[in-house]
């Protein structure tokens, strides 16, 4: 990345960033083994750019719905997380019919003690309609050691709005910015 030529010599001089002391350096793309349609009519779509302990470089982190980003700057804020993969692969489990099905989590957030957890983010109102907890129950209960030591599944209910608010500070060390799209179904109406 150049942003100025010298006068002189009518070379190239590379992009300094002055705050973090060297040349500027593109975040690292995503983990994300799959990746979701930039659009969709009733949820917000994007991605942040974080540095986790775990990393040397900045990364794109992504998410699908208000609520992940929500879930997402709580979990950059809690020190004991070093490491987030934004949907990570994806497993597979038996339901309660027997039938295998998969099952992509939202996050695996990796702990400064090494454990692993699956995080799932779903709205509270769809957990209770379609019965996921107990869908969620035997994920929980059939995701492998190999994955992850433990799943979570966060809701609307999981923190609160001031929880979200008040995290950003202690997320600024490790966040450069955050940029979404929402494409809400009611915006257009309007």
């Amino acid at each position: 990345m150049y942003r100025q030529v010298c006068l002189r010599c009518r070379e190239q001089l590379p992009m300094y960033d002055e705050d973090f002391g060297g040349p500027y350096v593109p975040p690292e793309r995503t983990r994300a083994p799959r990746m979701f349609p930039a659009r969709s009519r009733a949820s917000a779509r994007g991605f942040l750019v974080a540095k986790l302990r775990a990393q040397a470089a900045w990364r794109q982190l992504i998410f699908e719905s208000h609520l992940e980003r929500k879930c997402l700057l709580v979990l950059l804020s809690q020190h004991a997380v070093v490491d987030v993969w934004d949907q990570p692969p994806q497993i597979t489990y038996r339901n309660q019919d027997g039938k295998l099905k998969p099952h992509t989590f939202d996050f695996l957030a990796t702990l400064d003690d090494g454990k692993r957890i699956a995080i799932a983010v779903k709205p509270d109102g769809l957990v209770e309609r379609n019965g996921f907890d107990r869908e969620f129950a035997l994920i929980r209960k059939q995701t492998t050691k190999q994955f992850a030591d433990d799943a979570l599944l966060v809701t609307d209910n999981s923190f609160s709005a001031a929880e979200v608010r008040n995290e950003p500070p202690r997320v600024c060390r490790r966040l450069i910015f955050v940029s979404y799209a929402a494409t809400a179904s009611a915006s257009r109406a309007a």
